[in-house]
């Protein structure tokens, strides 16, 4: 869970919005997957009978909000690198990275989601950071 997060921070300690991004997701994004899809049960995923729909919407819709505000606040804040970033671009920014570690936790697979989603989170974000001066 932590390594991911912290592996990011370190790798690109001047865009700390990154890491956030990753801890973000870990935590609203599988937490309320996790909230949701115990809560309000739902029709099962047909690649993971373990998983629902219910818990995946969650993941991506509360990850998507809260993330892209947390790389939002972040890429604003006072000693943030890069120039302005708004709420929008933050959103087009995370977003991905959001339901591809949403995609990652649902896979059935021996490898804890923790790990997939990290992984899946810091990889996506990063690309797509990295893209972020052509748009």
């Amino acid at each position: 869970y932590a390594l991911s997060v912290l592996m990011t921070i370190m790798l690109f300690p001047q865009h700390l919005e990154l890491g956030l991004s990753v801890l973000s997701i870990l935590a609203f994004g599988d937490g309320s997957a996790t909230l949701f899809g115990l809560a309000l049960r739902g029709p099962r995923l047909p690649w993971n009978a373990g998983k629902s729909w219910t818990g995946l919407i969650a993941f991506v819709a509360v990850g998507c909000l809260m993330t892209s505000w947390i790389y939002w606040g972040e890429a604003n804040g006072v000693e943030a690198v890069n120039p302005a970033v708004s709420f929008g671009l933050a959103l087009a920014l995370t977003a991905p990275a959001v339901l591809l570690a949403g995609l990652a936790e649902s896979v059935r697979s021996k490898i804890n989601d923790n790990v997939r989603v990290g992984i899946a989170a810091a990889l996506t974000l990063v690309l797509l950071h990295s893209l972020r001066p052509s748009w």
